[in-house]
C-alpha cells in the first residue's frame, strides 16, 4: 500500500512539473512565445552566447536551434530578433494569436520618434508538441524597414528546414553546406 502511495505521489509530481513548465502541453503558444522572448531578451544574450544557446534550447527544437544560428550567421544580426543590439525590446513587444492555436506573433515596432528611420520586427512562431513540451519549429522573420518619409520596404527570413516532420538526405546536406559558407567566411575574416 505504501508503495502504491510512493508511487501515485511520484507521478503526479511529475505530472505537475510538466504541467507547471513555461511550455508545458497545456500552455497557449502566445503565452509560451511571450516567456521565450522575456527571458531571452532580459538574459543579456548578446554577451553571453551560452545562456542564449540554452534558452534557445529550451523553447525550440534540435533542428529549429540549429536553422536560427545557420540563419544569424546569414543576417550577421540575432535571426531570434533580427537585430543586433535588442536594447528596448521588450517594452516594445506585441504578442498576438497566430492564424490558430499552434501559432504566435511576436511584434517589436521599434519606432521612437516622428520623421526618424525606424524598424518593426514581426515574428510568426509555430509549436509542435514533442515530449512534454510545445517547443518552435517554425520561426518566420518578417523586417519592415520604415524611412523618414514613412515608407516600407521588407525583409524576409523563412523557416526552411526545422518545420518538417523528418530531414532528408538532402535537408542534411543544404544545412551542412550553408554551414560551411559562412564558417568559410568567417575563417576569412568577412563576417564579425
Amino acid at each position: 500500500m505504501k508503495r502504491i502511495i510512493k508511487t501515485s505521489i511520484v507521478l503526479l509530481s511529475v505530472a505537475l512539473l510538466f504541467s507547471c513548465a513555461p511550455n508545458g502541453l497545456n500552455v497557449k503558444a502566445t503565452e509560451i512565445a511571450k516567456k521565450f522572448y522575456i527571458e531571452y531578451l532580459k538574459n543579456d544574450i548578446a554577451n553571453n552566447a551560452a545562456k542564449a544557446e540554452k534558452i534557445k534550447k529550451k523553447y525550440m527544437t534540435d533542428v529549429m536551434v540549429e536553422e536560427i544560428d545557420l540563419r544569424t550567421k546569414e543576417m550577421e544580426a540575432d535571426a531570434v530578433t533580427g537585430v543586433q543590439d535588442s536594447t528596448d525590446m521588450i517594452k516594445k513587444m506585441q504578442v498576438e494569436e497566430g492564424e490558430d492555436e499552434d501559432w504566435a506573433k511576436v511584434i517589436f515596432d521599434m519606432k521612437a520618434e516622428e520623421g526618424q528611420e525606424y524598424g518593426i520586427y514581426e515574428i510568426n512562431l509555430h509549436f509542435r508538441d514533442v515530449g512534454n513540451r510545445r517547443l518552435i519549429d517554425t520561426l518566420n522573420l518578417t523586417v519592415y524597414d520604415v524611412d523618414k518619409d514613412g515608407d516600407k520596404s521588407q525583409r524576409e527570413y523563412m523557416t526552411k528546414f526545422a518545420n518538417k516532420e523528418t530531414l532528408t538526405e538532402e535537408d542534411k546536406a543544404a544545412m551542412e553546406n550553408i554551414r560551411k559558407y559562412y564558417d568559410e567566411l568567417a575563417e576569412e575574416g568577412f563576417i564579425g
